[in-house]
């Protein structure tokens, strides 16, 4: 077997080894050129998308800008520009003419309280409180107008009140009934007439100054006929009672019997 061996030779060997260089050459030129050029061919091949890449990304910080310096503290205020010129305009009395700017800041008055100086009085009024020489100042109230409030407000009267109500005259329940010009009967309560029962009511009235009942209070008497019984009398209408030519109301008793008839 060894003697079919054949030995390259020392030009073929070399000749082998040059090949194998430049085929290496060639193949790492080419991967060189395609990492060079896939990038400028195909951008959207190898370029991320922006929002994978901010997702891993903090939000950029934003520094404020610094503050002008305060006044009092050293440093010099912030120059602030000026109104722009406007043009000089000739102004007719009594014309009315379209402003150049709307504002949303209303400015206050320009002179929001009356300056009253008192050097300037010459009608000999003091200002100040009472007693007092005068106000420091520019500011003041004559003192004879504070007078008016010096010894506190006025009194004034409180309202009349209404004029109460006459008392009722209590009379005997035969004066009472004698005065009766209207009268109902009371009915007969059904319970009291299936259980046969019979009664006096005494009830206690108050007659105002028309003739009419006002009040009705229960004194004594069963109580299956005291809601008819109260229920009649409401009813009634006396003779008004004059006193000195003046109504009166009136109060007395009256006596009511439920027989069975």
């Amino acid at each position: 077997m060894f003697d079919r061996l054949v030995v390259s030779s020392g030009r073929a060997a070399r000749h082998r080894s040059s090949t194998s260089l430049g085929v290496a050459l060639l193949t790492h030129a080419s991967f060189v050129g395609a990492l060079l050029l896939v990038p400028l061919l195909c951008p959207e091949m190898v370029m991320p998308d922006p929002g994978d890449v901010l997702a891993f990304v903090g939000p950029p910080v934003v520094v404020p800008p610094p503050l002008p310096p305060r006044a009092g503290r050293g440093g010099s205020p912030p120059e602030t520009a000026g109104p722009p010129a406007r043009p000089a305009m000739a102004v007719k009395p009594g014309a009315v003419y379209a402003p150049w700017e709307i504002s949303d800041h209303i400015p206050p008055p320009a002179e929001p309280f009356l300056l009253m100086d008192p050097a300037a009085v010459t009608d000999g009024a003091s200002w100040g409180p009472p007693g007092e020489t005068g106000i420091p100042g520019t500011i003041g109230v004559p003192a004879e107008a504070m007078d008016l409030y010096a010894g506190g407000r006025p009194e004034v009267a409180p309202p009349p009140l209404p004029p109460a109500a006459p008392a009722p005259v209590r009379v005997k329940a035969t004066v009472l009934s004698a005065r009766l010009i209207h009268r109902v009967e009371p009915e007969y309560p059904l319970a009291a007439r299936l259980a046969r029962k019979e009664d006096t009511v005494i009830l206690q009235v108050r007659v105002d100054e028309s003739g009419r009942v006002s009040e009705v209070t229960v004194i004594s008497g069963n109580v299956l006929f005291r809601q008819a019984a109260v229920a009649a009398v409401r009813q009634w209408v006396y003779t008004p009672l004059l006193i000195n030519g003046m109504p009166r109301p009136v109060m007395g008793t009256v006596v009511l019997r439920f027989i069975l008839r």
